[in-house]
């Protein structure tokens, strides 16, 4: 232990573990047999939309998630839009979402015309607080013909996108007794969240839709990509005509049901996943061992508090690792930053919270208290949570 220098013990314990002299925060993570699969589809010249590819990365993904319906997408957020845009929502109505979060379902909202309306985290994990926001709703909204209806700005609130911060779960359980109860329908951001479970059941799979990533960054790359999953096969109909430009299908003409986008995953991009897939297991227990070898090495210091603790209920994929520094060492923080990045670590604060972004561009309704996330804010640091150099060694032992 190097006494009272918090950023020297965390550069060389992330050199140990890693192994490499420069570290990024998340790597993708191959094998080195992708590129036969790919090369077999250029050869093809069958990169565009369909694919048989295409078709066994949505099998294995059907399977994983036990989700009966996925449409893959061009990425997450287009996912998010799409989802949101399902709901019928219209110009001015408002959408919960976490404090703590990522731009992406802001944009989203906002590309739709609608409002985000800012809640807050729990005091002890990343998850929306539902004590609060069921105190809040309570107070400031009113069932209207089934609609709840904001006391203040008249809006209707039309539901709730919460977020599986660093791909790990929530109470998602209370989430979903505050939908009903307050007629909101729930959209899950599960971006992060491919291989994480609540009792039992697959992230994005516990409200009408729920979304995934397949950025550079995620547990398993498409490149970018991104998916919907869906219970009902109406919402999925629709859906399909969201990101086809909504075509008629017609062997003698072109005809739309009315103006859409083309957001739809090309297959070389779905070969590309269905080639990561299949190493998901392997993928998933790479990143439970760098897990347990850093909590090894962080178990007994004074600096910080190592990851959320997973509760009985959640099966985490371990996606990013971060530390939550103690009060005392917050001081500290930039200098952490400083020290990493002169040594070739990158290190990553959580995001910018989203009541802290330029409100020239970006307007929010805001729950009045806002007190944990900004705690969080001021204390996660998100270290780097793998390397290609370690997992071949993993996985090839």
């Amino acid at each position: 232990m190097l006494k009272n220098s918090i950023e020297k013990f965390l550069a060389i314990t992330l050199k140990k573990v890693f192994r490499n002299k420069k570290l990024s925060l998340h790597e993708p993570l191959f094998t080195g047999k992708e590129w036969k699969l790919i090369k077999s589809v250029i050869q093809q010249r069958n990169v565009s939309a369909l694919g048989e590819e295409k078709k066994k990365f949505l099998k294995i993904l059907k399977y994983i998630t036990k989700s009966k319906y996925i449409i893959l997408v061009s990425s997450g957020t287009a996912a998010l839009y799409v989802s949101l845009k399902m709901l019928g929502i219209k110009k001015n109505d408002e959408v919960l979402i976490p404090n703590l979060n990522y731009i992406a379902s802001t944009n989203a909202i906002i590309s739709l015309g609608a409002i985000p309306h800012l809640i807050d985290t729990e005091k002890n994990t990343y998850g929306p607080d539902a004590k609060k926001l069921n105190i809040y709703l309570e107070k400031n909204t009113k069932i209207v013909n089934g609609k709840c209806v904001n006391l203040k700005t008249r809006n209707r609130i039309i539901g709730i996108v919460p977020t599986y911060i660093f791909g790990n779960a929530y109470d998602i359980d209370s989430i979903k007794k505050i939908c009903k109860k307050f007629s909101l329908s729930l959209i899950e951001d599960s971006a992060e969240a491919l291989g994480t479970y609540y009792k039992k059941k697959h992230a994005g799979t516990f409200g009408s839709a729920g979304i995934l990533s397949f950025n550079g960054n995620k547990i398993i790359t498409t490149g970018g990509g991104g998916a919907i999953l869906l219970k009902k096969k109406k919402d999925y109909k629709l859906a399909k005509k969201f990101i086809d430009n909504a075509k008629k299908l017609s062997a003698t003409e072109f005809n739309y049901y009315f103006p859409s986008f083309n957001f739809e995953m090309p297959n070389i991009n779905a070969t590309l996943g269905y080639s990561q897939i299949k190493n998901l297991k392997k993928i998933l227990e790479y990143k439970k061992n760098i897990s347990l070898k850093l909590n090894k090495f962080f178990l007994k210091q004074e600096f910080f508090k190592f990851n959320i603790p997973e509760s009985k209920n959640v099966i985490w994929n371990n996606w990013l690792q971060s530390i939550y520094l103690n009060d005392n060492m917050v001081k500290y923080r930039k200098k952490i930053f400083q020290y990493a990045s002169r040594r070739n670590i990158y290190l990553r604060p959580a995001w910018k919270l989203l009541s802290n972004l330029d409100q020239k561009y970006f307007k929010f309704i805001k729950m009045n208290n806002l007190e944990n996330s900004k705690k969080h804010f001021e204390r996660i640091i998100c270290i780097p949570s793998c390397s290609q150099t370690t997992f071949k060694a993993y996985i090839n032992k």
